[in-house]
C-alpha cells in the first residue's frame, strides 16, 4: 500500500489487532522494546524480523543488514549503509578534535526522572564512538531500567554523572526543561558552566535512538552547531 498507517506503541504494546488489520507481508520490529512480549502474536501475522540479542543492542547497519536480507535487496541495503557510514566519516573529519572527548544522551521524560544511554552494547552509544567521543565513564555503573535495556535511569541527586565533554539533554515538555535548568545542581555542572551542555528536540533524540540511513544525514546536520561549539569551548577557536 502506498499508505502510510502510523500505529502507537508508546507504551511498548504492539497493537496487534491494527497490525493485523493492515494484512503486512513483513514485519519490522527490531528496536521494540514490547517484542518479547508481543512475538508469537506478530509471527502468527507475517513473518516478524526481531534483534538478535536485546532492542538496543544490534547497530543500525545490523538491522539493515536483516531487513535488506528479508526483502531480497541486500546489495541495497549495503548500498545505504555505505553511504550512511560515508555520512559518518565526513562528520568526523570535520571535527577531528572531537576524538576522544566523552558525551552523554539523557532525556527528562518525568518529573525527576532521567533516562540516559550508558552501554557499549547500545547503538546510540556505537553510533557517537564512530565520530570519535566516547560515553563518559561516570556512567559505567548505573543499573539499566531493565535485563533487556541499553539505557538507565538516573535521578536529579544523581546529575552529576551526566557532565560530560559534550552533555546533550531531550526534555518531553518545555516546563520540565526549564525546571531541569534552574536547578542549582544543573546548573554547577561543569558542562553547563562552561556552556558544552546542549539540548536537542524529541525527534532528534528519537532518532538517535534509532538510527538509519535515512536519519543519519539529519541526525548530523541537527548536532554540527553542538559539535562546532563544543570543539571551540574545550580547544579554543581553530
Amino acid at each position: 500500500s502506498s499508505t502510510t498507517t502510523l500505529l502507537d506503541a508508546t507504551n511498548n504494546e504492539a497493537p496487534i489487532e491494527a497490525i493485523a488489520a493492515l494484512k503486512p507481508d513483513l514485519i519490522v520490529a527490531t528496536g521494540f522494546y514490547g517484542l518479547d512480549a508481543a512475538y508469537a502474536d506478530l509471527s502468527k501475522i507475517a513473518p516478524t524480523i526481531a534483534d538478535t540479542s536485546i532492542p538496543a543492542g544490534d547497530t543500525w547497519q545490523e538491522r539493515l543488514t536483516m531487513v535488506g536480507k528479508a526483502l531480497g535487496r541486500a546489495s541495497d541495503a549495503q548500498k545505504a549503509i555505505d553511504a550512511g557510514q560515508s555520512a559518518i566519516q565526513e562528520t568526523k573529519d570535520t571535527y577531528p578534535a572531537l576524538a576522544g572527548k566523552t558525551f552523554s544522551l539523557s532525556l527528562l521524560f518525568a518529573p525527576g526522572q532521567i533516562a540516559t544511554i550508558y552501554s557499549e552494547s547500545d547503538f546510540a552509544v556505537n553510533f557517537f564512538e564512530a565520530l570519535g567521543l566516547k560515553v563518559t565513564p561516570d556512567l559505567a555503573n548505573l543499573t539499566p531500567f531493565s535485563a533487556t535495556n541499553t539505557s538507565a535511569p538516573v535521578s536529579m541527586e544523581q546529575v552529576n554523572l551526566l557532565d560530560a565533554d559534550l552533555m546533550i539533554m531531550a526534555f518531553s515538555t518545555s516546563d520540565l526543561q526549564q525546571s531541569f535548568e534552574s536547578n542549582a545542581l544543573v546548573q554547577s555542572l561543569g558542562a553547563v558552566k562552561s556552556s558544552h551542555y546542549f539540548t536537542v528536540d524529541l525527534e532528534t533524540v528519537s532518532a538517535l535512538r534509532f538510527p538509519s540511513p535515512l536519519a543519519i544525514p539529519w541526525i548530523l546536520e541537527k548536532l554540527a552547531p553542538a559539535f562546532a561549539a563544543c570543539i571551540v569551548r574545550l580547544t579554543g577557536p581553530r
